[in-house]
């Protein structure tokens, strides 16, 4: 329970609005920036998930962020779909009406040395190797696996903004330490 207490308060802003508000079940995730804008964190404001393949290898999907909703012939996507049979956040995949990549969690660090992991697209491994994401409706965006702390936005490895979670590494992350190219955010549902 503690979990699922710590979750709901560091994610949401997301309104625990339920599907029936939104007949097609389709919305985009933005973030919304947790520390002051003023020190250059700015652009981590505002910024729309979405589904990318920055390196042009089937089937390495990655999470990235924009500043548009995404749609195009590469299968990237910032349509997210929750299905109410389930309970499971998915991206849309264009083209392919009944096609979802899933938004997953990789298990963390085993080590307990790192403080934040990528979240992935679970479209070339079997679900059960992934940690998932879903829509309480009671209490909006959840993580199904309790070391979650919150959402990070950084510029790194692909050079262009990108999704993280961070852990419990350590026992108690210090919440305050943000590496210097990145931000803690929430993300809010925006319904399309």
């Amino acid at each position: 329970m503690k979990f699922l207490a710590v979750t709901a308060a560091s994610l949401l802003s997301l309104s625990a609005v339920s599907a029936a508000t939104n007949s097609t079940g389709e919305f985009h995730l933005k973030t919304k920036l947790l520390e002051p804008k003023s020190d250059g964190r700015a652009r981590f404001n505002n910024l729309i998930v979405y589904s990318c393949n920055p390196k042009g290898i089937l089937p390495e999907f990655d999470i990235c962020l924009s500043t548009e909703p995404t749609e195009d012939k590469y299968w990237s996507t910032s349509k997210i779909h929750y299905n109410e049979t389930d309970g499971k956040v998915a991206f849309k995949i264009p083209d392919e009406p009944d096609s979802y990549w899933t938004l997953n969690f990789p298990p963390a660090d085993s080590t307990g040395r790192i403080g934040w992991s990528p979240v992935v697209i679970n479209n070339a491994t079997t679900e059960n190797d992934f940690l998932g994401i879903v829509m309480a409706e009671d209490k909006g965006l959840v993580a199904t696996w309790p070391p979650f702390l919150g959402w990070m936005v950084c510029y790194w490895n692909l050079e262009i903004p990108q999704l993280f979670w961070r852990t419990s590494a350590w026992g108690e992350f210090d919440n305050k330490y943000v590496p210097r190219d990145c931000a803690n955010v929430e993300l809010q549902v925006e319904y399309i």
